[in-house]
């Protein structure tokens, strides 16, 4: 067991790491007679007089000083020396620095340690109290074309965003000297870059959740052809059975340059949950003229359900998604789609599993949700225009289908389903068309037993009413 002297020892080394490393990250400057440490208090005047003379042989060491600087501002210790020692002064303004030399690597690990510092509740707020940093981070982003650049310039926003001083923050990026939100969306919608195009996204949805008032922004900067791509891509990519990737979860300096953007399960969240957001307006004329081809690509997507395995919260905010929207544009296709009608039930059932970090809230929206579909798929099969593959679907799933437990989520929806099912079993049941002879041929015993589950399950109901 290490002693005090051990402990004490251990956290001056630390201190002496982070502080070394922050005047290692500086552009070399002329001799003077100004100690090491002194240096460190005067660095934001001593950029104003830097010469280039240096600067370019010292450039590794300096990257390598800024990667290992990333690396230590993820544990909260050595981020808090850094704060301490006027990291929130030095790092923006060596960035800046390093990007109008062309330095684009050493700016983006400078950035991706801001952004770690960010993610620290308690600095974060410290960080807040700091405008000319917000107006510098907002400058940083609007100053290169470098992807990488840009792509940790946007987590390091996002970060803010979301943290407990967000709102200051978007105080200053929604009313800089350019629109954020265009600004955004055009390089989502240019860039080739995976990791950049999913940063975008990421930002805009965490301003959505913020600003309820920026959603007509975005529609109005164009987000919904964005979306839409992005969407058809990440289906094009499902259907030819490619897996999707995690996200932009790659170190900083990684190319992610592929032809696409490919795409990643994360963009294809934000995205879909982006449009969760919208859809809270979904007559909106900007929203509406895509409605169409939204509710085609969601139930597509559902469909490719088994290449979505264990994730989970996806299929629910598909789900969701399809709930808000106009049902007589997406029931057609879903009753069409036993695999669709499949991802449902997955989404309905209280144990599918969501991934870690996924709150509980969220899992019961999507119960409510597939509850809401499931009622318009019920009603559009009582309404004469039943799918005998649809009535097996159901039939192979009625055990999910009768449980009280989760009927409880939404009862009205549930009883609704219910009864407008046995509507439908007993008027299509009648008909003797050849793929309904077929049909019965093959099912009759599981749509007998499942208007018995039916039947009962209504009896419950009333019991308890």
């Amino acid at each position: 067991m290490a002693g005090p002297a051990d402990t004490t020892q251990a956290v001056q080394g630390v201190n002496s790491n982070v502080i070394t490393l922050l005047q290692r990250v500086l552009p070399q400057q002329p001799k003077t007679t100004t100690s090491a440490r002194d240096s460190l208090h005067v660095a934001s005047d001593s950029l104003n007089r830097l010469q280039e003379d240096g600067t370019i042989c010292q450039l590794d060491a300096r990257e390598q000083a800024g990667s290992e600087l990333w690396d230590a501002t993820r544990s909260e210790g050595p981020a808090t020396i850094a704060v301490a020692n006027s990291g929130l002064d030095i790092i923006p303004q060596v960035v800046l620095h390093a990007i109008s030399h062309q330095q684009l690597r050493l700016a983006e690990l400078l950035l991706g340690a801001l952004a770690n510092i960010l993610c620290h509740s308690r600095l974060a707020k410290l960080a807040a109290q700091q405008q000319p940093l917000q107006r510098t981070v907002l400058d940083i982003s609007h100053s290169t074309t470098d992807a990488p650049c840009l792509a940790e310039s946007f987590r390091l926003m996002t970060v803010a965003v979301q943290g407990p001083a967000g709102s200051a923050w978007l105080d200053t990026l929604l009313h800089g000297p350019f629109h954020l939100l265009s600004h955004l969306i055009w390089i989502a919608e240019n860039t080739l870059n995976a990791n950049l195009f999913e940063r975008c996204l990421d930002l805009l949805l965490s301003i959505a959740y913020k600003r309820e008032e920026t959603l007509q922004q975005m529609l109005e900067a164009g987000i919904m052809p964005v979306i839409i791509n992005a969407l058809k891509a990440c289906t094009h990519a499902l259907q030819q059975g490619a897996a999707l990737q995690p996200g932009a979860q790659d170190p900083p300096g990684s190319n992610g340059d592929t032809p696409g953007p490919a795409p990643t399960h994360a963009a294809a969240l934000a995205a879909l949950t982006i449009c969760e957001v919208l859809a809270q307006d979904p007559d909106d004329l900007l929203f509406a003229s895509h409605s169409s081809n939204l509710c085609s690509l969601s139930v597509q997507m559902l469909a490719l359900h088994d290449f979505l395995h264990r994730k989970a919260h996806m299929q629910s905010v598909l789900v969701v998604l399809l709930a808000c929207l106009d049902s007589s544009q997406w029931v057609p296709s879903i009753v069409t789609s036993a695999a669709a009608l499949e991802a449902v039930f997955e989404v309905l059932k209280d144990d599918y599993g969501f991934e870690e970090g996924v709150e509980a809230d969220a899992a019961l929206q999507g119960q409510e949700a597939a509850w809401a579909i499931l009622a318009a798929v019920s009603k559009h099969l009582a309404g004469c225009n039943a799918v005998p593959q649809v009535f097996s679907c159901l039939a192979d799933h009625a055990e999910i289908l009768t449980d009280s437990s989760l009927a409880d989520v939404a009862p009205g929806s549930a009883s609704y389903v219910w009864r407008t099912l046995l509507q439908a079993l007993d008027s299509s049941l009648t008909v003797r068309a050849d793929d309904w002879r077929d049909a019965e041929a093959r099912q009759q015993s599981k749509l007998s037993a499942l208007k018995i589950q039916l039947t009962e399950a209504l009896r419950r109901v009333k019991h308890l009413m």
